[in-house]
Parts: C-alpha cells; sequence; structure tokens
C-alpha cells in the first residue's frame, strides 16, 4: 500500500509540474522572411534565405529559391533570462543536420527568443541590449 502511494504522489508531482508547449502550435508553419533590424547602424543583418517551415514533430527547413539550405531539429525552451522577459517567454534552439554552403547560421547559430507580434507575424531577436539583430516573418 505504502508503495502505491509513494509512486501515485511522484506521479503527481510530476504531472503538476509538467508545463504543456501548447506554445509549440503557434508556430508550427511556413513563415517568410520579410526583413531584420538592429545592430549598432539599426539596418539589421543579411540573410540568405526566403522562408523558414517549422514542422510538428521538432523538424526545421529553411529554403532560398525553392533550395533547402538547411534542416534539422528545433527544441522551445522557456526564456529564463530575466532582461530580456519582455521580448517572449520562449527561445527557440536550432541543431542543424544538414547544410548547403553556411546554411542559416545567421539564425541557428544560437537560441532565439520568440516574440509573437501577432498570430501571423514573429520575431526571432537575439536577445542583445545595445546591438541584438531582430529577424521578421510573416505566416504563408
Amino acid at each position: 500500500m505504502r508503495t502505491k502511494l509513494t509512486i501515485t504522489l511522484t506521479l503527481l508531482i510530476i504531472l503538476v509540474s509538467c508545463e504543456k508547449l501548447e506554445f509549440k502550435h503557434d508556430i508550427i508553419g511556413n513563415w517568410r522572411i520579410f526583413g531584420s533590424g538592429g545592430g549598432i547602424t539599426g539596418r539589421g543583418n543579411s540573410y540568405n534565405f526566403n522562408f523558414m517551415s517549422i514542422k510538428q514533430g521538432n523538424d526545421y527547413q529553411f529554403i532560398r529559391n525553392d533550395t533547402v539550405i538547411e534542416k534539422g531539429t528545433y527544441k522551445l525552451i522557456r526564456n529564463e533570462n530575466e532582461s530580456f522577459k519582455t521580448l517572449g517567454d520562449y527561445a527557440i534552439t536550432f541543431s542543424a543536420k544538414n547544410r548547403l554552403g553556411i546554411g542559416a547560421s545567421q539564425i541557428t547559430s544560437e537560441s532565439k527568443i520568440i516574440q509573437m507580434v501577432a498570430n501571423d507575424t514573429i520575431i526571432l531577436a537575439d536577445g542583445y541590449i545595445d546591438d541584438g539583430f531582430g529577424y521578421y516573418f510573416a505566416r504563408q
């Protein structure tokens, strides 16, 4: 009886402490990049792709002119950086499996904070205070 109670309590604690990432469903889809901003000059950063595809099952692709230039897996994590909580509650980390040339390394080289501007617009920001970059995407 004591063992069943211990197992039940342990499962209850795990279930209560686990948090569903329902946010994931908000970013699933195909996204067209339409600009970037930030940096010391405020003019943004260059990028060498047209579309980002975030798929169910944690797969992603970056596409340039109908050619996949990078693909791999992604992971959503809570944005624990108190300085950048206002940007967004979640960040995304990419793990490239295949790259054509440099792929989309300007986006995938480090985790990006996800800022949901609207249901069809997101910003992926690197979170640097003075000269950080943000990449702007519209849902397709």
